[in-house]
């Protein structure tokens, strides 16, 4: 965020693999398929000059092959989540982002149990080296 205004976000990713194409390299934080898209549009409001707010729905579609590599299932999957990012100084912000969607092929979140990664929570720190906020 760099203007003093509230905004609409569309975030749209996805890849397309070939059906015959049977090595794969898959990102263990991207959809499972040979096919798949997944779009988010959320509203940013900004709460005064520091924290940031955005709720988004989120819409997903997969395409998995079965276990001969022929036609599989194609799938949609929804959800929505909250983003919310704090400017603590011209350099560094507190992040957070909780999600939930109908995938139940997502990361799971348990380090201690195999767990369905239908809900999703992460939070961190983000610094900016040689650049800042306004």
């Amino acid at each position: 965020p760099t203007e003093g205004a509230s905004v609409w976000e569309l975030r749209v990713d996805g890849s397309m693999s070939d059906d015959l194409d049977r090595v794969q390299m898959f990102d263990a934080t991207k959809p499972i398929g040979v096919w798949w898209g997944d779009a988010a549009l959320g509203y940013r409001l900004q709460i005064g000059r520091e924290l940031f707010v955005t709720p988004f729905g989120q819409l997903q579609y997969t395409k998995t092959l079965n276990e001969r590599g022929e036609s599989g299932e194609e799938d949609f999957w929804s959800g929505g989540g909250l983003r919310a990012r704090y400017d603590v100084g011209e350099s560094i912000s507190v992040i957070a982002n909780y999600s939930y969607l109908s995938n139940p092929n997502r990361p799971s979140i348990s380090y201690k149990e195999d767990l369905y990664g239908e809900h999703q929570f992460f939070a961190g720190v983000e610094v900016r080296f040689g650049a800042s906020r306004f």
